[in-house]
């Protein structure tokens, strides 16, 4: 990352940065999943580094802090050698998913089949309160639509909650780890992880 962010080692860009990623879960620098990104003087201390940080708009975004303090060639200098760095890290090693890292196990199988059971009873349950006339009309909504936004509303709960139950069933060995080891060391790799925990991919 110190390359990324200034490759000139004489005058180095003496970056300085302290914020939380995406995934963070509290405790600050000791979060169990490594998400409490801190730069000083350039050099990643810890932390992972995900869309939050390299691809957001947000005013954590390393490149914003580049353009802040140090002047728009620094950080369009920053971007160039990230956007060179990346490509040839993809032709050499490859970055796709196969049927392994789809694949559930029966552990998660099982707790899908539990919050699909339990999103159906209560959407079931609203349905059976639309017809016996005992359903609540939120403000400003018949019936049928307060009907249709309470199912939306749990079918995105159990989304979300799949969504949870699936990042707890990958590895955690590789997304936790800084940037470094994820580009460069010969680990185990669990691709579909990788590109949803950071925010590659939905």
């Amino acid at each position: 990352m110190e390359l990324i962010v200034s490759d000139d080692l004489k005058n180095p860009k003496k970056l300085n940065l302290t914020t939380p990623n995406k995934s963070y879960s509290g405790n600050r620098e000791f979060c169990v999943k490594d998400s409490f990104v801190i730069f000083r003087n350039g050099q990643l201390i810890s932390g992972v580094l995900d869309k939050s940080l390299l691809g957001s708009s947000s005013k954590t975004n390393i490149f914003y802090i580049l353009l802040r303090d140090f002047g728009e060639d620094a950080a369009v200098d920053a971007m160039w050698r990230l956007a060179r760095m990346m490509p040839l890290y993809l032709s050499n090693r490859g970055f796709s998913i196969g049927i392994g890292d789809v694949h559930p196990s029966p552990q998660l199988l099982r707790e899908k089949m539990t919050l699909l059971n339990d999103g159906y009873q209560k959407c079931h349950e609203y349905i059976a309160q639309l017809k016996s006339g005992q359903l609540k009309a939120q403000p400003g909504c018949t019936d049928e639509e307060t009907l249709e936004a309470l199912i939306l509303r749990e079918l995105s709960s159990i989304r979300d909650k799949a969504g949870k139950a699936c990042v707890e069933n990958l590895s955690k060995c590789v997304v936790f780890c800084p940037l470094e080891i994820i580009l460069f060391a010969p680990l185990p790799r669990k691709n579909m992880c990788e590109r949803c925990v950071p925010g590659m991919s939905g």
